[in-house]
Formats: C-alpha cells, structure tokens, sequence
C-alpha cells in the first residue's frame, strides 16, 4: 500500500477510534425512554451532514463518492 493510502487508512482508524466511545455513550442514552428520541435525531443530524458533506466534495471533484461503496457488504456484515 503506497503512502497515501497508509496515511488514508491510519485516519479511518482514528475517526473509528474517536466514534466508538460516542456510540457507546448513544447507547446507554438510548436505554431511557425520555432520551432517545434526541440521542436519534442527533444521529441522523451527524449522519445527514457527513453524507451531505461527501455528496458535495465528490460533486466538486467530479467524482461519485458513493460509487463502489457496497451497501449490502456494509450492512451485511
């Protein structure tokens, strides 16, 4: 792997790291009743604005971003 893609690959895992203890901290949120409704709209505002944000950087640099991102090896895991 050229380095490039190493520096690519080391930030995916830093972001990843960053992200797990966020999902936890959902989670346990989520747990009560009086909380969840705002712990998922706060997800779907973040998830909204990174996609959002890929949309547009890709449409800037003439590329799909999405393009060979395969929805059922993500989501079949």
């Amino acid at each position: 792997m050229d380095e490039e893609l190493s520096r690519l690959a080391l930030e995916l895992e830093r972001v990843l790291a960053d992200l797990k203890p966020v999902v936890d901290r959902s989670v346990h949120l989520r747990a009560q009743p009086a909380r969840r409704d705002a712990v998922n709209t706060m997800w779907e505002n973040f998830l909204a604005a990174f996609l959002d944000y890929a949309r547009k950087a890709s449409r800037e640099m003439g590329q799909d971003f999405f393009q060979g991102v395969s929805l059922a090896r993500i989501f079949g895991r």
